[in-house]
């Protein structure tokens, strides 16, 4: 077992696929199920189960922030995340003070609901949000029964209820936010040009970004290798593997599943209309084609394989 990685993202991919005990690299390392930022007075994540994530709801330094975005982003997209304080808290004494830490965040929701004008749909689906996540953590750890009375109203609070009003409200904010998003579009698109270049992304959220649109990941080949904005990285001969599972999937509009295969030691999840799905990258059937084309896998004049 390698417990030396080769970077933050290696780090943070390894503990989020599960593949080993314990890693490091710098100032990030894991151990067991917990992800820690500098040292273990910081844990960043801890699984509690196959398909579930205790995330921290702090913030700390700059650094640690970027720790953070690495770790969210590193986990796949079916995994469900519950917030809270300190995830490394597993009494119940522990688990009732992150329970009071989320009461005293969620106290001055009410009064922002009704003294707000524009916002009142988004702070109440704030509030909401954050109530969810309450109602989860007690949940999952089974104590709903030694709640004192105080958190119990809480979980046993109605959601707030948007009005028409309201919705109309968030749909015109919605609408001013992604005419925001898309005139960022075409400094986004030089970097990415430059990205695919051979260049460096400045910053951890230009990492998912592309053209105004989130989540995205991008490919490249770049030192004689297929490289993802995320920093994962396979071999050119891997590569060429998996493209006809991917050409077929896209062809017949269907789904494969290919769980002996593995690449870099991370499950090759899902192939589905051509989309694959590889621990927690989710990479669009339009950015291996272009990657194909550069391997002259495909025919110029259509997606036929060689």
């Amino acid at each position: 077992m390698k417990r030396k990685l080769d970077n933050h993202w290696d780090v943070c991919h390894t503990w989020a696929n599960r593949k080993q005990s314990d890693g490091y690299c710098g100032n990030m390392f894991f151990d067991d199920d917990t992800i820690y930022s500098y040292g273990r007075h910081f844990p960043i994540a801890r699984w509690i189960s196959d398909d579930i994530v205790l995330f921290t709801s702090r913030t700390y330094s700059r650094t640690t922030s970027g720790h953070i975005s690495m770790v969210r982003s590193a986990l796949a997209g079916h995994v469900e995340r519950i917030y809270c304080q300190d995830v490394s808290r597993t009494c119940t004494t522990g688990h009732l003070t992150n329970l009071e830490i989320m009461y005293e965040e969620l106290l001055p929701y009410p009064g922002k609901i009704k003294r707000s004008r524009q916002n009142k749909a988004w702070i109440a689906g704030e509030y909401n949000g954050k109530l969810s996540n309450f109602r989860a953590y007690v949940d999952i750890f089974r104590i709903k029964s030694k709640l004192p009375a105080m958190l119990k109203r809480v979980y046993n609070a109605e959601p707030e209820t948007i009005s028409a009003e309201l919705e109309a409200i968030e749909t015109k904010r919605i609408a001013k936010e992604k005419a925001k998003r898309f005139k960022q579009q075409a400094k986004i698109r030089k970097l990415y040009i430059a990205w695919q270049a051979g260049g460096t992304l400045p910053g951890y959220s230009y990492f998912d970004i592309v053209g105004g649109q989130l989540n995205k990941v991008l490919l490249r080949i770049h030192n004689e290798r297929i490289e993802t904005s995320k920093g994962a990285n396979i071999t050119i001969q891997q590569g060429r593997v998996l493209w006809p599972y991917i050409h077929k999937s896209f062809i017949g509009k269907c789904k494969i599943n290919l769980p002996a295969v593995k690449v870099n030691g991370y499950a090759v999840n899902e192939i589905d209309r051509g989309n694959i799905t590889i621990g927690c990258h989710k990479i669009e059937y339009p950015e291996m084609l272009g990657i194909a084309k550069q391997l002259k896998l495909v025919w110029e004049t259509g997606h036929g394989t060689h």
